[in-house]
């Protein structure tokens, strides 16, 4: 009986299959599944991305409600001239609805955000709080010294004290002197404003004058004297003189009043009409011209209907004693 051959196997046992072998060298890189990892690398940035503007915009709303929140304490604010105090109060009123926005979220990076977001925000507030502050005490420091030049202008006009007159022009001038110097306004604007004081009185006195028989001559002397050309133009002068006649004439000329005066006021409509500054200016000139004319033409034609209207009056009037007494 024949024997199977046997033979001695060198080597080492495996479990690896049977097929042809080669010394080609597969990188792991070129597989299928290496093909995949930078789109998952992908995936992964994109998942990061995401969670990024989810919590950037969750953020971005809280920082819109307080944002809304700072507006409106600002706002309050904005005729407070005193800006520490305004800031004080954007503070005590901002600071707990910061706390309670930051409470309700449990991100802590969205809490980060907000805080970062609030910071910044907190910055231009803090800008606008001032800035209105100063724009507020800017206008109400200019409302007082107005109204003190008001107050002061009716107390100088209803004396005619000249001590007095004197006294109120001294306190205009200081009065400009440190509203000048508060907000650094400059040597301009401080002769600038003591001009405005010197043309007011000058025109105030001039309206006092208005009435009495030497009215043109008085205020010629007075408007010389102070060298009123230097501050008051012209055009300025004329236009205030001129409202002054008018004004004067009107209270005069009352069509049916009994205390009406025609008389006076056509005297004074004549004298309106040949009125000439110092420096040879005429009032009546320009567009006054024409409003003038109508002036006057009022003036004559209501005083003749005057007549007829004050005498029925006085009629009817003594109609009405004569039935009382009977």
């Amino acid at each position: 009986m024949p024997k199977i051959p046997t033979y001695n196997v060198q080597g080492r046992p495996t479990a690896e299959g049977t097929g042809i072998k080669t010394g080609i060298q597969i990188s792991p890189k070129s597989s299928v599944a290496a093909a995949l990892i930078p789109a998952a690398n992908q995936l992964a940035d994109y998942a990061i991305k995401k969670r990024d503007n989810v919590e950037k915009l969750e953020a971005k709303k809280s920082l819109l409600e307080l944002k809304a929140e700072q507006d409106k304490i600002i706002f309050s604010q904005k005729d407070n001239p005193n800006d520490e105090e305004a800031i004080n109060i954007y503070k005590q009123k901002f600071t707990p609805l910061i706390e309670k926005a930051l409470s309700s979220v449990g991100n802590r990076r969205v809490k980060e955000l907000i805080k970062q977001g609030v910071d910044l925000n907190n910055s231009e507030s803090i800008y606008h709080l001032k800035t209105n502050s100063f724009k507020a005490y800017e206008k109400q420091s200019l409302q007082v010294y107005n109204d003190e030049m008001n107050i002061g202008v009716i107390n100088y006009k209803s004396t005619d004290n000249p001590i007095l007159k004197v006294k109120y022009k001294t306190e205009f001038y200081r009065k400009a002197e440190e509203f000048n110097k508060e907000h650094m306004l400059g040597a301009n604007d401080l002769k600038n404003r003591k001009e405005a004081i010197d043309a007011v009185l000058l025109i105030s006195d001039a309206d006092s004058f208005i009435g009495s028989s030497n009215a043109e001559e008085q205020i010629s002397n007075l408007d010389q004297a102070l060298k009123g050309e230097s501050f008051l133009p012209n055009e300025d002068f004329n236009k205030s003189i001129y409202s002054s006649y008018e004004a004067k004439i009107n209270s005069l000329a009352v069509e049916g009043d009994p205390n009406a005066d025609y008389d006076e006021a056509l005297r004074l409509a004549n004298e309106l009409e040949n009125f000439k500054r110092y420096n040879g200016g005429k009032v009546v000139s320009g567009k006054r011209e024409q409003s003038f004319a109508i002036l006057k033409e009022k003036i004559l034609s209501e005083s003749i209907r005057h007549e007829d209207k004050v005498e029925k009056i006085i009629q009817g009037n003594n109609f009405f004693e004569y039935n009382s007494g009977q």
